[in-house]
């Protein structure tokens, strides 16, 4: 009877490591993934938005201000073995660099958990690589950020999206997410609660050499009124953002 009980035991244990595989995977890497990236999940929702960008194996992005790489990190699942992310910061940009060290920490099997990224520390319009030869760019929560004024940010518009019109090759992905603002606002929120309009971000983004082709509904349905500053704790990771899908014409 004891022998019978601890073989259920361990049954239901290797059911429920395998579920909690899944899941994991589901999200994009497989469980090395960090606690802090599987919690930021629940909000930013990566697998839905990656299958409705569609980045295909083979494929070579940039993850434009990326911050530490929580994007750069899940598309490198996604593009494979012949496949290439840059994960691209400018100086004034750069992440914290102990984030940026445990994501790309060396493991037993070589010299990085993620050998198919790249490390990119340039000003946007200084980026060192070849023109018109990437797949995707992607610009999560950084669009509203052009319109932005501070000390030592200097990123306007036309830099930002003539780089990503630069860098990619025609008909490549343009992907954009962003939060939200009441609509007709244009850019009013930016300054105070860097948030901005989807229909200003619609057009101006395609008077720039790009063709709008989707839109995803996936991360407007959070409780968010649009009024609060995107860092309020009560919303901070739970903003409606407008996520397009443009390509390069």
């Amino acid at each position: 009877m004891g022998d019978l009980i601890r073989i259920k035991r361990v049954t239901v244990l290797l059911a429920f490591l395998a579920l909690l595989s899944g899941l994991l995977r589901a999200q994009g890497e497989p469980g090395s993934r960090s606690a802090a990236d599987v919690q930021r999940d629940l909000g930013s929702r990566p697998k839905e938005v990656l299958d409705f960008f569609d980045p295909q194996p083979g494929w070579r992005i940039i993850d434009l201000f990326a911050g530490d790489g929580y994007y750069s990190e899940l598309l490198h699942q996604r593009v494979g073995p012949r496949g290439r992310i840059y994960l691209h910061n400018s100086q004034a940009t750069q992440p914290n660099p102990r984030l940026l060290r445990q994501r790309l920490q060396p493991t037993s099997q070589g010299p990085s958990r993620l050998p198919r990224v790249e490390v990119l520390v340039q000003d946007v319009d200084q980026i060192a690589l070849p023109h018109g030869e990437l797949d995707m760019v992607l610009i999560a929560r950084v669009y509203h950020d052009a319109y932005f004024r501070g000390p030592g940010w200097s990123v306007g518009p036309d830099a930002l999206l003539t780089a990503a019109h630069r860098l990619l090759k025609p008909g490549g992905v343009l992907a954009v997410i962003d939060h939200l603002a009441p609509p007709g606002s244009g850019t009013a929120y930016v300054q105070a609660k860097h948030r901005i309009d989807e229909e200003f971000a619609l057009a101006d983004i395609t008077r720039r050499g790009f063709r709008w082709e989707a839109s995803s509904h996936v991360l407007k349905d959070f409780d968010d009124d649009l009024e609060a500053p995107v860092f309020d704790p009560r919303i901070r990771g739970q903003t409606k953002r407008f996520v397009m899908r443009f390509i390069k014409e």
